[in-house]
């Protein structure tokens, strides 16, 4: 395996990073490329305006309860070691949470918690990741890949900018970790952007979970670093995720995933609403995006709460039992834990669209309605959760402070 540090003295492996950064773009439309809204207008910021948010937040006086976080480190690794079967690379699950939760604490305005994420990126900008291990198509690639964007990339860059907002770093500094993650990125992108079919499905490859999370960490890489073809990797995505819907409102590649049918597909709206939030700090309005009106994200919410309040809705999906994970039983449908993305997407979501009948539906649910709705009721009543597929801490960032 080669490392990314060799980069710097191989013109060819150069080369081919570039190359590996720019298929992040691959088969955009035309349109697409020349929509003047794709264009970063606030380079650095990526996941929220965190001064403004600060703002709002201490003015409402909801600042310390709604970005309350306990300390946590935030480790740096030698290597990505996810295992060959089902799953990521769990040592990852820290550097996650440290850096998710010193964002928190900085959005807050606690100083050290803003160091902290600087000192950690300057730390992980030194470490020799290597290439993910196998090919493409091999449980293992995919499964580093997956753990280095949406457990390192993405919360990395989402923490920096908003420690960037209230102390700024130095250059040199900002360079040396730009360059690293631009490496990190390209080495880690899960190319799944090559014309690539799901014959069975008859919808691209590039719609599924681990193309939006690897779109995820471009974009935001893309928004720190000021780099307009990394960042468009989310516009393009969220077009390819929600044209692969059916009529019904549920995503394809997701449901057929026995047990974790549900599962997988909240995680897809999480992706999708993180990004779209990534477009709104930028001005880009992509929540009134859909490829057709059925095929909206409000469309595959509206499936996912009533899924949940009526499991039988996904079964004829969820018995193809393509790849499920530890539970083999599709007819038990497991959401994750009280922590987990599956709900992550509800505090932004329910923020963006107060009005909305899928809010109502989320103010409303039955708690007796099947054994999955108490889940969906906790994380409406928590006001959001800090979960991996959103990059942050969605109380903090994205909900509502009370009246």
């Amino acid at each position: 395996m080669g490392s990314i540090a060799s980069a710097r003295s191989s013109p060819l492996l150069a080369r081919l990073i570039r190359a590996a950064v720019l298929c992040y773009c691959a088969g955009a439309s035309q349109a697409a490329a020349a929509d003047a809204q794709l264009q970063i207008t606030r380079p650095g910021t990526v996941a929220l305006d965190a001064p403004a948010r600060h703002q709002e937040l201490r003015q409402a006086g909801a600042l310390s309860a709604m970005c309350s976080a306990a300390p946590l480190p935030i480790p740096v690794l030698t290597g990505v070691h996810a295992p060959d079967g089902y799953g990521l690379d769990k040592a990852f699950i820290a550097v996650d949470k440290g850096f998710r939760a010193a964002a928190a604490r900085c959005l807050a305005a606690e100083e050290t918690a803003c160091r902290d994420i600087q000192a950690a990126a300057r730390r992980w900008s030194a470490v020799d990741l290597r290439t993910p291990e196998g090919g493409p198509n091999g449980r293992r690639y995919w499964n580093d890949t997956l753990t280095v964007n949406l457990r390192l990339l993405t919360p990395m860059m989402t923490a920096l900018s908003v420690s960037e907002a209230f102390h700024p770093m130095p250059a040199t500094d900002r360079e040396a970790i730009a360059g690293w993650a631009k490496r990190a990125l390209a080495a880690y992108a899960h190319g799944m952007r090559n014309g690539e079919r799901y014959k069975d499905l008859g919808v691209p490859k590039s719609a599924h979970n681990h193309a939006i999370g690897s779109s995820l960490a471009a974009m935001s890489y893309g928004a720190w670093a000021g780099d307009e073809q990394a960042f468009a990797a989310g516009i393009e995505q969220w077009t390819l995720t929600l044209s692969s819907m059916r009529a019904d409102g549920s995503l394809p590649i997701e449901t057929r995933r026995g047990a974790r049918a549900l599962y997988y597909q909240g995680r897809a709206i999480a992706g999708l609403i993180a990004i779209a939030e990534r477009a709104r700090a930028q001005g880009i309005d992509l929540y009134t995006r859909a490829p057709d009106p059925e095929k909206s994200l409000h469309h595959a919410i509206a499936f996912l709460i009533r899924a949940v309040e009526n499991p039988e809705i996904v079964m004829a999906y969820a018995k193809a039992n393509v790849a499920p994970g530890p539970t083999k039983d599709y007819r038990r449908q497991h959401l994750g834990g009280a922590s987990g993305s599956t709900f992550a997407w509800v505090a932004p979501y329910m923020a963006r669209f107060p009005g909305h009948a899928n809010t109502r539906a989320l103010r409303t649910l039955d708690a007796g309605a099947s054994d999955l709705v108490p889940a969906l009721i906790g994380a409406v009543n928590r006001g959001g959760i800090s979960a991996e597929w959103i990059g942050g801490d969605a109380k903090c960032f994205y909900a509502r402070p009370p009246k």
